[in-house]
Order: C-alpha cells, then structure tokens, then sequence
C-alpha cells in the first residue's frame, strides 16, 4: 500500500470557517530542531491504520540529506520499531524530480514524503494554482479568486471585505517557483469597483487574484496564523488519514509599523513581510546573500579590526576553527547541520587567515533583529546572518541565522583578550527596521568563518560564516557554484551527464536552448534546459553544485519550465 505526505495550510475566516491556502508535498513537518512532532503528531492513528492492514514493513522515502536532522525521520521509525515491524528510510536528493521505485505489496507501506512529478497530486495539483482551484472550485472552504486562463476561468471574487483595516485582496503567482521580491502583491481596496479594475490588470496567465482572508480571528500572539494540517493520502481509493496540525506564525508582529501602500493601494514591502509566513528576508533580497551591514566591524589577520566599509578584497582577515568543523565545511549548506559542543570548541580553538576574494554592498530599507544578551550587550544584525550559538536548554551547539534564533540560545564569542570562546544568553529579540542602510557580502577563501564585533569594551566578537546560497530559493548567493540543493525546491539536476537522449527541440524567448530528454537510468521524457550552456551567460547565477560536484539550475530564474512530458 502506498501513501503520500500532504501539508494543507489554511486561515480562520472571521464567521469561525478555515479557508484553504495551499497544498503541498515535500513539506517541513516542523519549524525547526526544537519543535518536537510529539507535540502534535497522532501516531496512534498511524499505528491502527498499520495494525488494521497488517503491516510488516514501513518504507519511508524522504527528501533531504544525511545531514539534515529531520525528526520526522525519526517518529515513523518509532511507530515501526513499537509495532515490531521492518523500517526502511530511503533519502532522496531535494533537486530529484523523481523518486526510486519500491516494489509494493499488500504487507507492506511506502509513505513518500519526497516530491515526484510523475504523481498527480504533485504535479498537477501541488504544482499548478490554477488546477488546485479548479480542484476545490465552489467548496465552502475555498477562497473566492479571479483567474483569467483560456483553459480555466474563474470569478467568483466580485466583492471585497471592507469591515476592517487590515489587507483585503492578494495576487500570487500561479506556480510555486516564483519571484518572491514581487509575489505576493497584498492590496487594500475600498470597493468593489478597485477590485474590478485590479482584476482587469492582473490578466497574466502567470497569476491571480484571490481574496485576503484576515480577521481578530486570523491571529496569534499578534502575528498572522497558517494552520498546516498535516495528512497522509493513501491506499487506491485515495483515503485521507490526519496525522494532525500545528502553527505557522508570521515573523513579524502586525503592529510593528503602520501599514504604507502606493496609489495603486499595494502595501510596501515591510508590510508584506508582517502579513506573509513566508521567510522574512526573501523579499528584500537582490541574488547576493549578505552577511553584514554598516556598522560591521570584522577582525583583520593582525588582529586588529576594521569597519566593513574599509575592507577591501584581498585583505586578510581572522577565520576561527574547532573540532571537526572543517570536515563538514565545504563551501556548502551542510554546515547548518554540523553538531558540535562549547567545551570541545572551546578546547579546539584555533585562528587562521583567509583572505577576502569577493565584497558587494547594497543600500536599502530592510529589516534587522535587535538582539539583547544577559549582560545587557545589544546590537542588530541581519536576520540572514548565520552564526554560532549553543542551544536553548541544550549542550548541542551548531550554526543559525539570526531570524532563526530563540530568546535562551547563547551566543558563542570569541574574546580576544583572553583568546577563549564564551557563551553568553539571549534576554531579547526584537524586529526592527532600518532605510537607507547599507549590506555587505563577503567571500573569504580557503576558509568560510569570520568574527565579528559586538561588544567592542570587552572585546568580543561572534562567529560568522559566509555562506551564500543557503536561499537559493530564487535568490541564490553569488559565492561561485556553492551547492544549495536541498533548500531548493525548484533546482533541478541539469548537468549534461544526469541526462541521455538529448534533443534540441527549440529555444526560449531569451535565447535558452531546449531540449528534450530522458534522465540517465530514470523513465520518462522530460523537457528542459543544460546547465552547462548557461555558464558564462546572464543567467549563470541560476546554475548551482550540488554535493555530487554536478550541476543543478534555479528554473524560477529562466524562462524555460522543467517539465515532464510521458
């Protein structure tokens, strides 16, 4: 029997109804390490639904990588080893389009929780906007949109709510790999009229407009609330067992400015970010991941610090190291999930030189967190920024960025008077926002850690590193090919040498050969771009590594689709 993982996220009408958002595969069952799906996951009806069809080995096959610590990994391999059965996990890379075959048979479950397009319900339904709505069109728990498509109208979205101040209308885009610095577009409208004239704007058969559900009912502790319902789809008459839900809240409180829109009464962009759960840096992002700002102050080989604004490529600046950090840390994102200690990275200290080999600045209005330490030491940093940090109630230390962080996390510094690393904890995070402020990349080689200062008194300095493509999510850092695969839905395998049967079928409006082909040792026809033809282009910044030293492309930034043909 097989089964697949669904996330269906909805909203809280004000008359107490759920309106549904979206539905996805492929999802994050958690915020993060510290949320335990125990909270929420009901594994006794797992466990019955296994029991009743006389289960004798689970099969899970998981998106991800061996270094990411995904509990969902880890609760279905509790519900196998309880009933005494055979588990099997098989990971699948995040760019596969397509997952192994496992032969099924009637003892045994394969829960897929990995994306495949060869399934309806992720490439069709999950996939397109358009044929989600056309799913659920007229159910009470379907919003009311407007979609302009000569295969697919619909406009039962002729009437905006008014009855309060808070956004009334949204336009999205129609597949999920778009450019989130444009998309959503959130509108406040005051009659019906600017509704029409909106949706005679948005004709694009790219997006739609869909009403803005928000009430008093729409939020929790100040912030918007997503309810994901988490389900399992399964057997061959498409049965649905609730594994359960959880909260997804906004970064950002609703109140933390007043809300700004333009003559065409869209919010600006720090408006859109307290009303999205969506991460809250994308859309102030322009394809370089930055690591600092203005007011950065970074230790130079000598020892001596100078401001951001000084340094210059070629410099050499301090990179620490501690245990076996350097194993793991190959210019890829797998340092996220590098686990190390204070004790034994404090007793492996060591300080090296790198040099810097590449320096770009931006000067926008963006937000930043205000962090507040024990001892009263505060500074604001970028919420992109990753650092090194022990965590809450936890000897377990690794890398976060900053809007990752949890009031009870303790900052790891180094202290250059005694030449030591200390810890320090978190009293306060606070979201502010800053116009007219400048960001930096940088790019240090042979190694990715710097320091940086946040008490110059006592002459501390917390642990940075450079990653740069941790949001290859449409904006992709520009630190050379660095692998950002699996936080990347839509990176596709592009390399030449994952494909056969190449076949030049056409080009892009841009100029982008299109080929047909088919996956080396897959079926199926698929259709799509080479990566190698993109390198030394202006679309080379879609081109990635992955961990397999192969090429993979950020589709969402061409105008070509990967698809699958047969």
């Amino acid at each position: 029997m097989k089964g697949v993982l669904i996330g269906s996220d909805f909203i809280k009408a004000s008359d107490g109804s759920y309106k549904i958002i979206e539905m996805n595969t492929n999802v994050r069952l958690y915020k993060d390490e510290e949320f335990s799906l125990e909270d929420y996951i009901d594994k006794t009806i797992l466990k019955n639904l296994l029991i009743q069809n006389n289960i004798t080995e689970f099969v899970y096959i998981h998106p991800g990588n061996e270094f990411a610590p995904k509990q969902e990994k880890i609760i279905f391999e509790y519900i196998a080893e309880e009933l005494g059965i055979t588990y099997t996990k098989i990971i699948t890379p995040q760019s596969s389009v397509t997952v192994p075959y496992v032969e099924d048979a009637d003892n045994k479950f394969i829960l897929r929780h990995s994306y495949d397009s060869t399934a309806l319900i992720d490439d069709t339904y999950c996939n397109d906007n358009y044929e989600f709505a056309k799913l659920i069109e007229g159910k009470p728990y379907a919003t009311k949109k407007v979609i302009n498509d000569s295969s697919f109208a619909l406009n039962d979205f002729i009437s905006v709510d008014t009855s309060n101040d808070y956004p009334n209308v949204i336009v999205k885009s129609r597949y999920p790999n778009y450019n989130t610095v444009d998309f959503p577009k959130i509108f406040k409208l005051n009659s019906d009229e600017e509704l029409n004239t909106l949706s005679n704007i948005e004709q694009s058969t790219e997006t739609y407009v869909e009403e803005y559900i928000l009430s008093e009912d729409s939020f929790i502790d100040n912030c918007v609330n997503i309810i994901r319902s988490v389900d399992i789809v399964y057997g061959p008459n498409l049965d649905t067992l609730h594994l359960g839900s959880h909260h997804i809240l906004s970064r950002l409180e609703i109140d933390l400015n007043d809300d700004t829109y333009n003559e065409n009464k869209e919010i600006n962009q720090i408006g859109r970010v307290r009303y999205s759960t969506k991460n809250s840096m994308n859309i102030f992002s322009t394809n370089i991941r930055y690591h600092a700002d203005q007011d950065s102050k970074i230790m130079l080989a000598d020892g001596t610090t100078t401001d951001i604004s000084n340094l210059q490529v070629g410099d050499v600046v301090t990179s620490p190291t501690f245990e076996n950090f350097d194993a793991i840390d190959d210019d890829s994102p797998k340092y996220k999930y590098w686990i190390g200690s204070f004790e034994n990275s404090k007793s492996t200290l060591e300080l090296r030189n790198a040099s810097v080999v590449s320096l770009n600045s931006k000067t926008l209005d963006t937000i930043f967190i205000e962090i507040t330490l024990e001892d009263g030491t505060s500074w604001s940093d970028l919420p992109s920024s990753p650092t090194y940090v022990e965590l809450n109630n936890s000897l377990m230390t690794k890398f976060k960025t900053i809007d990752e962080l949890s009031v009870g996390d303790k900052f790891i510094l180094y202290n250059s008077d005694t030449n030591q690393l200390e810890k320090i904890a978190v009293t306060s995070l606070d979201v502010i926002f800053k116009s007219n402020f400048t960001i930096y990349q940088i790019d240090i080689e042979p190694y990715n850690l710097f320091i940086s200062s946040v008490d110059e008194t006592n002459n501390r300095y917390m642990v940075m590193h450079n990653d740069g493509c941790a949001y290859c999510y449409g904006y992709s850092g520009n630190c050379g090919y660095t692998y950002c695969a699996f936080f990347c839905y839509f990176c596709y395998k592009s390399d030449i040498n994952y494909k056969e049967n190449l076949n030049l079928v056409g080009k892009s409006p841009s100029g982008i050969n299109i080929y047909h082909f088919n996956y080396v040792g897959e079926e199926g026809l698929y259709e799509g771009v080479v990566a190698q033809e993109l390198i030394g282009t202006e679309y080379e910044s879609a081109v990635m590594l992955n961990d397999e030293n192969m090429y993979l492309v950020d589709y969402s930034k061409l105008d070509v689709k990967l698809k699958k043909l047969n």
